[in-house]
């Protein structure tokens, strides 16, 4: 069975204020949080890999809904909305590349910071879907790495032309975690029996080091 990937997750430190150092929003109505942070250049923050986006708060920001604004793995557009935490830390449901606004519909009750954290995903590697089965291979935790990973895979039409996926069919679509590679701290093998459109490799927490996985793919035919 030929290897069709290779894929390294390798990211930096989260930095909890990298993208909006603490800040109270106090001018009434929508408003924009500052974007301030060490990742921020030119009014842009910019992340090493796609990674989620945390929201610390010292008070109770339940009420209030806030939007957070950017860019993919590909720089295509993309958009959320995330009740407020209450004196802990919420995290976007999409992975961005870019953080260009952030706002919040009202004055909040305490400060706010936002950065990043452990979580982290490489982009979607395509797969054929009429051929089974697909062995997600975890092959290494580099030397002392410490984090946490899980492998995803997506029965969603990616819209592949040359081999390439289609980032905005990327973004809509649906992952699901490996029955057997979720959460994992070491090195693990896991198998997908039946056809997926794609697979990815995300990290659910992190302290220290890198993840590769090798993607294989059997040469039977489905049917």
């Amino acid at each position: 069975m030929p290897v069709h990937a290779s894929l390294t997750l390798t990211m930096a430190a989260p930095v909890a204020n990298g993208i909006c150092l603490s800040q109270q929003p106090s001018a009434g109505g929508l408003q924009s949080l500052v974007l301030n942070g060490s990742l921020v250049t030119g009014g842009v923050a910019v992340l090493d890999v796609p990674r989620k986006v945390a929201i610390t708060s010292t008070g109770n920001e339940i009420a209030l809904t806030f939007v957070i604004t950017g860019t993919n793995f590909a720089g295509r557009p993309q958009s959320e909305a995330l009740a407020g935490p209450n004196v802990t830390t919420v995290a976007s449901a999409l992975y961005y590349n870019t953080v260009t606004s952030i706002t919040v519909s009202g004055n909040t009750a305490g400060l706010i910071t936002v950065g990043t954290n452990g979580q982290a995903t490489t982009p979607w590697f395509p797969m054929n879907y009429n051929r089974f089965p697909v062995s997600s291979q975890i092959c290494n935790i580099s030397a002392g790495g410490s984090l946490t990973y899980t492998v995803q895979f997506t029965g969603d039409d990616l819209q592949i032309t040359n081999g390439v996926v289609n980032p905005n069919a990327s973004v809509t679509a649906i992952a699901q975690n490996h029955t057997t590679l979720t959460n994992q701290t070491i090195n693990n093998t896991g198998i997908l029996i039946s056809g997926v459109c794609g697979v990815r490799l995300v990290t659910n927490a992190w302290s220290s080091g890198s993840v590769t996985m090798n993607v294989i793919q059997s040469s039977a035919t489905a049917g």
